[in-house]
């Protein structure tokens, strides 16, 4: 692993975290991997120019433990010199979670239309 300036400047944003470099973006996804039985992403749609990509996708991920989540979400990258310096991802948490849980579904479906 370089210790380029590069390196150290990556940024990855979600609605969970903000990391700072490559070190720590690499050590966030072997976590998540090692907690998950399954995990993959389908690649539904991508857009870039210039210095920036777009990417909508679908995460599908099942923790050792506990039902399969699924995930619709979307990743804005800046990139330098041929390398993503800056990730930020886009995906709703509780939206996901109700959908991806039997019991959870149903009681968002009850209090969504009380909500707006």
């Amino acid at each position: 692993m370089s210790n380029s300036s590069a390196d150290r400047d990556v940024v990855f944003r979600d609605p969970l975290q903000t990391l700072t470099g490559r070190e720590a973006f690499v050590a966030m996804n072997r976590c998540v991997m090692t907690r998950a039985r399954h995990l993959s992403f389908d690649v539904k749609d991508s857009l870039g120019g210039g210095d920036s990509l777009l990417l909508a996708w679908t995460m599908t991920y099942a923790p050792r433990r506990g039902p399969t989540l699924v995930f619709e979400g979307a990743s804005h990258a800046r990139v330098r010199g041929g390398v993503i310096v800056e990730q930020r991802d886009y995906w709703d948490l509780l939206s996901s979670l109700a959908e991806s849980i039997p019991v959870v579904r149903n009681l968002y479906a009850a209090l969504a239309p009380r909500l707006g």
